[in-house]
């Protein structure tokens, strides 16, 4: 949620009861690092989004790995799919609302233009 949140495009993707959500979690994880963690550490190492105060970047936010598989269903018949970039699977014909494991960055343009749901 924090890489979500640090990001204004995928932040404006979520609807108003989503960041509410999101919010509200990132605060209750933040107040836990703190109680549990943080608190105890010397001030330099305080923060939950970078290893130290000379880190430039929010280093301790991790990048969702794309590369995940993913629960999907197509909302309507999209025809063959090629599944990866280097052409050696076969295309899978994606059917109206049948249910696929797949990898997420495979599908993830089809996901951001609505036409695959995640499960």
């Amino acid at each position: 949620m924090f890489h979500i949140q640090k990001t204004t495009e995928l932040w404006n993707r979520l609807s108003r009861q989503e960041q509410k959500f999101a919010k509200r979690c990132t605060e209750d994880i933040e107040q836990h690092f703190e109680q549990s963690v943080l608190s105890k550490l010397p001030d330099r190492y305080k923060s939950h989004l970078k290893q130290s105060v000379i880190s430039e970047e929010d280093d301790m936010v991790p990048e969702p790995q794309l590369d995940t598989f993913v629960i999907c269903k197509s909302k309507s018949f999209l025809g063959a799919f090629q599944l990866d970039d280097s052409g050696e699977e076969k295309p899978v014909d994606l059917e109206a609302d049948d249910l696929y494991a797949l990898r997420y960055k495979s599908i993830k343009p089809l996901v951001q233009s609505g036409q695959i749901d995640l499960v």
